[in-house]
This record gives structure tokens, C-alpha cells and sequence, in this order.
């Protein structure tokens, strides 16, 4: 059987204000999360700019966008939550979301703040995760790629 722990990846990432965010300069999966319908909300680029860190991280495979994956109705009659991307890596399928911690500056947030977030998270990706129909699912391992964006300034 396969683990269904959910696993935390700190990456810190710097973003260059003078680089853009294009099309043109996806990976062919990346182009496909950019292009895809999105189901609600607004993490269109959250989607995109996490399939691009997990390909080039963990040479991730996109299998599935939100709205391809598949669900039955929630087995507790709670909320339909649902997860953004179906990879694979290693040969495994997993669903991530990716989840965008932080404040506007000049907020910050605790450690205890990002923990109580993170967990929120991962109970919807549990939550989500039982609900795939079979023809959609594989591993039932779930992951969350999360950016804790920390004030910083340039001069």
C-alpha cells in the first residue's frame, strides 16, 4: 500500500522584478496548466508556477489539471474540495495544491500561523484525495508546495 503521509518542501524562492510572467517561457506542461480552465478562485498562477518548481525540482510529470481529475461526492457529506494538479514523480501519481502563506507586508506571520495553515491545507488534500474515482486515482499520497514569502528589501 502506498503512504498516504503528506509531505512539506521548503524551497525559498527570489523572484527577479524584472522577470515576467509569460507563456512563452513554460515548460509544455506548464503551458497546459496556463491554458487549462480553472475551476474557481485564484491560483492560476499558484498552479502554474508550482508544476514549473516540481518539474524542474523533482522532474514531475503533469497527468491531470483540476478540472480533469475526476470526483464522487464527499463520503462525510462535507465540503467538495478538490485538488489542483495530479503528477507523477518516481512513477508515482500525486495530487497537489499549491498554497500561497503570507501577509502583505509590513505583516508577518508566526510560525505557529504557517503550521495552523499548512494543516488546514492538508486536511482539505485528504479530503480531496478520498474523493477521486478510481480511473483518476494512484497513489494516495498527497503534497502541498507552499511559499512563506518573508519581507525582504533591496536597495
Amino acid at each position: 500500500m502506498k503512504s498516504t503521509a503528506s509531505v512539506t518542501l521548503e524551497v525559498p524562492l527570489v523572484f527577479d522584478a524584472t522577470e515576467k510572467y509569460e507563456r512563452a517561457r513554460l515548460s509544455p506542461g506548464g503551458k497546459i496548466v496556463f491554458d487549462a480552465p480553472n475551476a474557481g478562485g485564484s491560483s492560476k498562477e499558484s498552479e502554474v508556477m508550482t508544476y514549473e518548481l516540481l518539474l524542474n525540482c523533482a522532474g514531475a510529470t503533469l497527468l491531470k489539471t483540476e478540472t480533469e481529475i475526476k470526483y464522487g461526492p464527499p463520503p462525510d457529506g462535507g465540503a467538495a474540495t478538490i485538488t489542483d494538479l495530479l503528477v507523477s514523480i518516481g512513477g508515482d501519481k500525486i495530487g497537489v495544491n499549491p498554497k500561497r502563506v503570507f501577509k502583505p507586508l509590513p505583516l508577518s506571520m508566526t510560525d505557529a500561523e504557517v503550521r495552523t495553515q499548512l494543516v488546514k491545507d492538508f486536511e482539505s488534500i485528504k479530503a480531496s484525495s478520498a474523493r477521486v474515482l478510481p480511473r483518476t486515482a494512484g497513489s494516495s499520497r498527497s503534497s502541498t508546495s507552499g511559499c512563506r514569502a518573508r519581507p525582504t528589501t533591496t536597495r
